[in-house]
């Protein structure tokens, strides 16, 4: 019986593992200092609405069964500014 084919796969296997090994190591210890976590700002939802202050507007792909609209003093912008 031949060893020499066992013999070769053990050795690209090995090497394969060592690599992947190395790549992990590089991956888990970065220089970057770390962000601190993202959250979700606070928001309170209105419990009623002027419908005389309603904006109606348009989705990409609506759903002809409803109309779509906000009213405009119930925007707000964050301190990170999104709406």
């Amino acid at each position: 019986m031949n060893k020499l084919p066992s013999a070769l796969l053990l050795l690209i296997l090995s090497t394969h593992l060592w690599a992947y090994d190395l790549l992990k190591d590089e991956t888990d210890s970065n220089n970057y200092a770390s962000e601190p976590e993202w959250q979700e700002g606070e928001v309170s939802i209105p419990t009623s609405f002027n419908d005389q202050d309603l904006q109606t507007f348009s989705l990409d792909q609506p759903d002809e069964r409803f109309t779509y609209a906000i009213e405009r003093a119930s925007l707000k912008t964050g301190e990170d500014f999104v709406t």
